[in-house]
Formats: C-alpha cells, structure tokens, sequence
C-alpha cells in the first residue's frame, strides 16, 4: 500500500490568503535586476522592502493573523514604498 503524504499545515481552501504576500515578494523581486539595469540604487532599497514586507504578511498569516489585517498591512505597505521611490525618483531627475 503506498504511504500517504502528510497533510501540509496550510490548507488548500486558504491558500488565497497568501496571494497579496506573494505578489508583493514577486514586485520587489523585479526591483532587484532594474537597479543595476537603470543604474537606480534606491531601487535595491524598493526591492527589499517589498520583500521584507512580503515575508512579514506571511508570517503573520501562518502565525493566525486576521487575513483582512494582514491585507491591509501588506497593500498600504507596499504603496507607501512604491510611492515614496516614486517621488524619490522624481526629485532626483
């Protein structure tokens, strides 16, 4: 009889909850090769953040966090960084 695999601790019907997590880790991703390509160092900084953001939403949801909560941090979060690399941008030139 072949073994059955051991059931995940995540279960497959809230995995969703990890897609804002996990969107923000693949945007600031990007952000990494775009540094050395546009020769933008604040974006290595950009891309950290997300990231660092992305794992701070995903362990909060894998320590029992409210899924809304955990939304919230990661969306406003994460527009805060964009916006303010924007604006740093910008003024930059």
């Amino acid at each position: 009889m072949p073994r059955k695999t051991p059931v995940p601790p995540i279960r497959w019907r809230a995995r969703w909850v990890y897609i804002p997590a996990a969107v923000c880790l693949v945007v600031g991703l990007h952000f990494l090769p775009l540094a050395r390509s546009f020769a933008q160092p604040q974006y290595w900084w950009t891309g950290g953040s997300l990231m660092t953001l992305a794992l701070v939403g995903a362990l909060a949801l894998a320590d029992g966090s409210d899924p809304a909560n955990v939304r919230t941090l990661v969306g406003f979060g994460a527009a805060a960084v964009l916006w303010s690399t924007a604006l740093h941008v910008a003024r930059r030139g």
